[in-house]
This record gives structure tokens, C-alpha cells and sequence, in this order.
């Protein structure tokens, strides 16, 4: 868990491990009502026991909560939408809710699953999106261009832990 109370001065937010949180049934309501449809994805799948089988056994759900309200989320996983195995971690599914972008949540997310990724002695991590200038700004590169496992274009970014 870390603090985030210095981002947003008097209100206290948190990033947590969903699997490791003492009210996983909230969040997975809140994550299942969100409006962007790969959070209700991910809702989905713990729901039905499918997280770890279709992300890894050792993949993260990592949650952006203020008081007992989720703000956003993001994966740390084997797997992503894309069929290479050879690669990993994938940080994948990062989302802030609209009302609080403009704030570098989401630069705190990536961090977050950065160190987490960093203290299981991995050296870099992946993600796979179609977005162009977005993860450039945090050091991420691009590596690859191929298609995801729906055939749609994405592109591969990675960024050195060293």
C-alpha cells in the first residue's frame, strides 16, 4: 500500500493490492460500475474466477482508492492481450476515473506497478496499447508493432527498471 495523501493534500488516498484488501466484494461492485468497459472486464473475469488463469498466477490488480471510493486501477500480469509469453510483466488495464485526471494519478499507478515489478527483480516492464504519446512521457518506448489477440493493431512499450 502507499499513501497518496501529498498528491492531494488533506484527502487520503491509497494505492492496494485488490487481492489483498479486506473488502474485496466493494471494490469488485465499484470496478463492475465503472463506465469504461475494460474495467468491467476485469470485473468480470474475478468474478468468475477467470483473473488468474487468463492474466497469471502471479498477476496484481492494484486499485486507486480514496476513503471507500475506487479512482482508478491498474494490472501488473504475465499475460496481456497479445500472444508473447517472452515478454513480462505487462501493466495493462490502467484506468483513472475522469474526475480525477489532471493529477498524476496515473503517472502513480505506473510508478506503483514499476517498483512492484522492481522488487520481484524484474528489469523492465511492457504494456501494449494503440494510444500514441501517452507512455512516451513516463520513458516508455516503443519496441514492436504487431496485432493483439483480437487482430487489432497495437503497439508494444517498454520501459527499463534499471
Amino acid at each position: 500500500m502507499i499513501s497518496l495523501d501529498k498528491v492531494r493534500g488533506v484527502r487520503c488516498m491509497e494505492i492496494i493490492s485488490y487481492f489483498e484488501s479486506s473488502n474485496p466484494s466493494v471494490w469488485l461492485k465499484q470496478l463492475a460500475n465503472l463506465e469504461w468497459p475494460p474495467s468491467r472486464h476485469l470485473s468480470q473475469m474475478i468474478g468468475e474466477g477467470e483473473f488468474y488463469h487468463r492474466l497469471g498466477q502471479t498477476s496484481q490488480l492494484f486499485l486507486l482508492v480514496e476513503d471507500q471510493y475506487l479512482i482508478g486501477h491498474c494490472t501488473l500480469s504475465e499475460q496481456d492481450n497479445i500472444s508473447d509469453l517472452s515478454r513480462q510483466p505487462w501493466i495493462g488495464y490502467v484506468y483513472v476515473h475522469p474526475d480525477y485526471r489532471g493529477q498524476k494519478l496515473f503517472m502513480h499507478l505506473l510508478a506503483y506497478a514499476e517498483s512492484w515489478a522492481r522488487q520481484k527483480s524484474y528489469n523492465q516492464v511492457y504494456i501494449s496499447s494503440s494510444h500514441q504519446g501517452l507512455y512516451e512521457q513516463y520513458d516508455y518506448q516503443v519496441i514492436d508493432q504487431c496485432l493483439d489477440n483480437k487482430g487489432r493493431p497495437t503497439q508494444v512499450f517498454c520501459k527499463s527498471l534499471d
